[in-house]
């Protein structure tokens, strides 16, 4: 892998990854105040993440 890979890989990762993490507070407070279980909050906050991800990834390629 070229260096610019690389980092595009890791700034795509470090944009789209805030989506699942569990003990992200404003996540946990969101989910209970409109009654969300975990499951539910990943089964719709993975497509939209993988998506950032995948489109972070392509504009961080071509702008290296």
């Amino acid at each position: 892998m070229t260096t610019a890979q690389i980092l595009s890989i890791l700034l795509s990762l470090l944009m789209s990854g805030g989506m699942l993490i569990p003990d992200n507070i404003p996540n946990n407070i969101s989910a209970a105040k409109l009654d969300i279980k975990s499951r539910e909050l990943a089964e719709i906050a993975v497509p939209p993440g993988l998506a950032l991800l995948t489109a972070c990834f392509i504009a961080f390629l071509v702008a290296y």
